[in-house]
């Protein structure tokens, strides 16, 4: 038994916005399903009773928290009575949310779904700025590069153009890129796909927790299980820190992807 693969892909937190391009790619893919996006949202919330159990109870059960206890309004309301309040408001107000998404989406001045679409441009901004923070460091763009997702995916498939798409921050420690899927028709190409969904879905999870530790061994888990399912039995088989693995680890405040594979 011994290592022959190893390397540590850096996650890459300090990107402030998305590409222009990207932002545009999602305001017009947005604004053009903006019927289906109606259309679904009606389907969701139905009726009344899919809007109190849906919206209205979580909404209500997300807010009380925030308030201060010892916060009393101007009218001498403490925070008790404003809760319910805010409930009562919430749960009731049905016919409020159902008047506010037709207008949202009606025709305005021959323009259908205008103030949606408005909506989407007017929060370009915020789109770019949370895609930079949760989901590029994963999977790259045109103005940056490609990700770690593709990265460590490429890597576990044997691909010989790996190497050159490592970043500045990654680190080779051992060998090059090795295939590790099964000797199966398809299933590197299939390896492949699912380890870019898994990583990129782990990673927007692990950001939303800020690096929890428990968290961390969950997601690695998750990552491991899912190569595990799918490798040659010839390697070691993957499993969160075994001597075959696919983990994040910190190392110096660092986040890293690492990847190493041993042979039986």
């Amino acid at each position: 038994m011994g290592t022959i693969s190893e390397v540590k892909l850096a996650v890459l937190l300090d990107l402030a916005e998305a590409g222009e391009v990207q932002v545009e790619r999602w305001k017009r893919g947005t604004k053009n399903n903006a019927d289906l996006t109606y259309q679904q949202m009606q389907l969701a919330i139905g009726n009344e009773s899919d809007y109190k159990s849906k919206l209205a109870l979580p909404a209500a059960t997300a807010y009380a928290p925030t308030m201060n206890p010892a916060f009393v309004s101007r009218s001498g309301l403490d925070r008790n009575r404003i809760v319910r309040k805010q409930a009562d408001n919430i749960t009731n107000g049905y016919e409020n949310y159902r008047g506010s998404l037709a207008q949202a989406f009606e025709t305005v001045d021959g323009e259908p779904c205008k103030r949606y679409k408005e909506a989407i441009d007017a929060s370009a901004e915020n789109y770019s700025q949370k895609t930079a923070r949760s989901v590029l460091p994963f999977t790259g763009s045109r103005e940056i590069g490609i990700g770690m997702a593709p990265i460590a995916a490429m890597w576990l498939t044997g691909d010989i153009t790996t190497e050159r798409l490592l970043r500045g921050d990654d680190q080779v420690g051992l060998g090059g890129p090795i295939n590790v899927a099964r000797v199966m028709p398809d299933m590197r190409t299939a390896l492949k796909a699912a380890v870019v969904n898994r990583i990129v879905q782990s990673g927007k999870t692990l950001i939303s927790a800020d690096w929890d530790p428990t968290v961390m061994v969950q997601e690695n888990d998750h990552i491991n299980n899912l190569i595990a399912s799918l490798q040659n039995a010839a390697y070691v088989a993957f499993a969160t820190a075994g001597v075959s693995h696919c983990d994040w680890v910190l190392i110096d405040g660092r986040k890293y992807l690492e990847i190493k594979v041993a042979t039986l």
